[in-house]
């Protein structure tokens, strides 16, 4: 903690000694969510005001960027959080009333450009693969069903990225959790063009925990994208070491209906470690992949009115046991910087299954409202 606290300062002292000569500027945000969950008795509630300040200075070949964050919240009812796959939320409430207050700076990096390429160091996200649902070689992979987009866990970091031609980069980094008792570290190589991207990865995420893996994205008639990790635990101190695989493959097609535009997208997921069978959906262990079941279908549908309106319906599905969510999201831009985003999850399964955990077998339904203000 204490190297991360002097590289922290480091950064700020470098930020106050160039503000004179380069380009310093705040903006943020203000973000309200509120989650309803109804089907169950009691009907649980939490809504959530996020209060984001962002410093950014720029400079001729250097970055430094941070930002930091309030948190409100309050919520009625029994709340569960599904650790590490969050199908809804990440509080836990004990029942009755509650409320909540957090700071954070999750984000503070400086970025410089190099004669080799761009060092990135600081606490920052970090990303592997394509940016789709289901990718195998996403570093954190628990997120809300019903808010995909929410923000990502940060880590230390030190990267750097490196062109190799017009055609391809490489990434490298070595880093640590927030104690900096467990190393992480990791590289990917990615070459692309005119309608096709592939790239390689390796992955260590502390405990002699690999992943290796690849993916690949062509565009033919349709979009044709899909990735592929090895999970390689123990290898180096043990003889039996485990090993279990996960995969994806999907396509996607846009196109004008009128003056309108249409995304359908179609994706499968397969984990080996996955559960085959009702009985073990719920006993199932959670580790670094999507969810309890050995495979899943998702499916999106979107329809843009233009770039300040578009709704359109998900559906999930477990081939384990044929649960799963119906998601109809609507987003409108309702005025200069601040936009309305409506998502809700309609939960489907017999009494057991893996999505209808919180009921006998009614539907639950959950909905989040999200108003983004941003200055």
């Amino acid at each position: 903690m204490k190297l991360i606290k002097r590289l922290y300062i480091f950064i700020l002292l470098v930020s106050l000694n160039n503000l004179a000569f380069g380009a310093f500027s705040v903006g943020g945000s203000y973000e309200n969510q509120s989650t309803l969950l109804a089907g169950n008795e009691p009907t649980d509630f939490i809504n959530t005001s996020l209060f984001k300040l962002d410093f950014n200075y720029k400079d001729d070949g250097w970055r430094i960027y941070s930002d930091i964050r309030l948190g409100l919240s309050y919520g009625v009812g029994d709340l569960i959080s599904m650790t590490p796959n969050n199908y809804l939320y990440t509080t836990d409430f004990n029942g009755g009333h509650e409320f909540g207050m957090s700071f954070s700076v999750p984000r503070l990096y400086l970025k410089a450009q190099s004669p080799i390429g761009t060092f990135t160091i600081g606490r920052n996200y970090l990303t592997f693969g394509q940016a789709n649902m289901f990718n195998t070689l996403e570093w954190n992979k628990n997120f809300s069903l019903i808010d995909p987009l929410a923000t990502k866990p940060a880590i230390n970091m030190l990267s750097l990225d490196i062109p190799i031609t017009a055609y391809g980069k490489a990434k490298i980094f070595v880093g640590g959790d927030d104690k900096w008792d467990t190393a992480l570290g990791g590289s990917e190589i990615i070459f692309g063009g005119q309608g096709y991207e592939l790239g390689v990865t390796y992955q260590y995420k502390g405990h002699n925990t690999n992943v290796v893996g690849g993916f690949f994205k062509a565009d033919v008639f349709v979009s044709v994208f899909g990735s592929y990790a090895s999970h390689i635990n123990n290898a180096i101190t043990d003889k039996n070491f485990t090993h279990s695989h996960e995969a994806s493959l999907g396509i996607d097609y846009s196109f004008p209906i009128s003056y309108y535009s249409l995304l359908v997208q179609q994706v499968f997921y397969y984990n080996s470690l996955g559960a085959t069978d009702e009985s073990e959906l719920i006993a199932m262990p959670t580790g670094d992949y999507y969810y309890r079941s050995y495979m899943y279908s998702y499916t999106t549908l979107s329809f843009a009115f233009d770039e300040f309106t578009s709704f359109g319906a998900d559906l999930l599905i477990s081939i384990a046991d044929g649960s799963g969510a119906v998601l109809p999201k609507v987003f409108l831009s309702v005025a200069n910087n601040l936009t309305l985003d409506i998502s809700m999850a309609i939960f489907f399964g017999k009494e057991g299954s893996e999505f209808s955990y919180l009921n006998d077998g009614i539907p639950n339904i959950s909905c989040l409202v999200k108003l983004i203000g941003s200055f």
